[in-house]
């Protein structure tokens, strides 16, 4: 394994963090936000524009001089633009002031850990296809949903929320941060918690410094990883593949409550995974309920019957839980491919192509050592979860938790897979309230 990379940066100044109550009076702030996967501060550096003159002496030729009433309409400008620009992105919800990111929580926080382990892109999309406007892994609308709309369980709330961007907020005081929704007014009833990723708990969870003092150690180790950061250039993280199966597991029953409830998630994917210190749980639902059409899907990752716009169950959930696992393993999916026309409305179409009668095959060289049976028994697993017919999978996320956990009990996957470190930058020379540590620094520019 050759583990991933990430420099460790350092300026000739210090940043310095400063109490959150200033994010509504300075233009150019840092704040803590919470910990980093490593247990290392993350903070939030908001920069606010807060001058308009460079920009319009441009507009006007940069003049060696301006009309004074130029002048004084400038400065005035100016004195508005900067007043604007303190308090830019500060709003109350309920009595308590918040700062909203102009940037969407993705832009800010980046790709989910799961996400940069197994990918983001589901492993059915080929490489030529990969750039291709219909196979980008964020979630899209399904057109198909129009024919079938009354069938639907309120298909206009499930559509609003499908286009719906969300922001870190961040209280103007101590505590949490939460994520909120687009838009001018904000509902209470819509703020959530954010949720921070941790990987520390992983037990197989280790770092790899390099550079001045190359160094390897258990990323619990808090005080040797942070000497590790502070002697050398470089750092990244690796997990063994059994973790990263349990992971899967811990997300197929977080799903569990879901499918209680008599709703499918509809959107599983490493993306929509996050790894807290409780385990591995699924975030942001389309929430359709069972025996209806799902209004959106994500390319590659949805199962065959969402796309063609058919009745969800749990077995729909399930589908893209095998695709994580085929990655995990390095797993080809592969056999017929078939064309389909899906109602779009107004007596239109459009074509979809989906593998429907599908096999698959782990190549020996993609894993550590394994048994023949063992790889069979894996493929079968995979196989029986990515079938086209719902009615051939394991029909819930409980029978699928369960099968994966005796097959990751039977044999030890043994290879490690390399993680990048984040979100957003890591420095060395960050004031956390009067404590120089190093910390993970992510930036939102206005």
């Amino acid at each position: 394994m050759i583990p991933v990379l990430v420099t460790v940066v350092e300026a000739d100044l210090p940043l310095r963090v400063r109490k959150r109550e200033d994010l509504a009076t300075e233009p150019q702030v840092t704040v803590l936000l919470g910990d980093g996967p490593d247990g290392l501060p993350l903070v939030l550096r908001v920069e606010r524009r807060a001058s308009v003159d460079a920009a319009v002496r441009a507009a006007l030729g940069h003049p060696g001089s301006l009309d004074p009433e130029i002048e004084r309409a400038l400065a005035n400008l100016e004195n508005a633009v900067a007043t604007s620009a303190r308090t830019a992105g500060v709003f109350e919800v309920r009595g308590t002031r918040l700062y909203r990111t102009h940037a969407t929580v993705g832009a800010i926080l980046g790709e989910s850990m799961l996400a940069r382990i197994l990918g983001a892109q589901s492993p059915l999309i080929l490489a030529e296809d990969r750039f291709a406007p219909s196979s980008r892994p964020e979630r899209v609308t399904n057109t198909a949903v129009f024919a079938a709309v009354s069938r639907a369980s309120a298909p206009v709330t499930l559509m609003k929320g499908l286009a719906t961007r969300r922001h870190v907020a961040v209280p103007l005081r101590p505590g949490p941060a939460f994520l909120v929704e687009d838009g001018d007014n904000v509902e209470p009833e819509s703020v959530e918690p954010l949720r921070f990723e941790d990987l520390r708990p992983v037990a197989s969870a280790r770092f790899h410094a390099r550079g001045r003092r190359d160094a390897d150690g258990e990323l619990a180790d808090a005080e040797s990883y942070r000497r590790a950061v502070l002697e050398n250039p470089s750092v990244g993280w690796s997990v063994a593949a059994s973790d990263v199966g349990r992971m899967i597991v811990q997300l197929a029953r977080s799903l569990v409550a879901v499918h209680d409830e008599g709703r499918v998630h509809a959107d599983v994917k490493p993306a929509n995974t996050v790894i807290t210190a409780a385990g591995a749980v699924a975030i942001d639902p389309i929430g359709v309920t069972i025996g209806h059409v799902s209004p959106g899907a994500t390319p590659g990752w949805a199962a065959p019957e969402q796309i063609l716009a058919r009745d969800v169950a749990p077995a729909t959930d399930v589908y893209p839980l095998g695709l994580m696992v085929a990655r995990l393993l390095g797993a080809a999916i592969y056999g017929e491919e078939r064309s389909f026309l899906v109602p779009i409305g107004k007596a239109e179409c459009r074509r979809v192509r989906l593998l429907a009668d599908q096999d698959v095959f782990i190549d020996p060289e993609s894993t550590g050592p394994m048994t023949n049976s063992t790889r069979e028994g894996w493929q079968d697993f995979v196989r029986q979860c990515v079938a086209f017919d719902p009615d051939d999978r394991p029909q819930t996320a409980a029978v699928f938790a369960e099968r994966l956990d005796e097959l990751l009990d039977d044999e030890v996957l043994e290879w490690r897979l390399p993680l990048p470190g984040g979100p957003g930058t890591l420095r060395r020379d960050v004031d956390v309230l009067g404590a120089m540590q190093p910390s993970w620094v992510v930036t939102d520019f206005r």
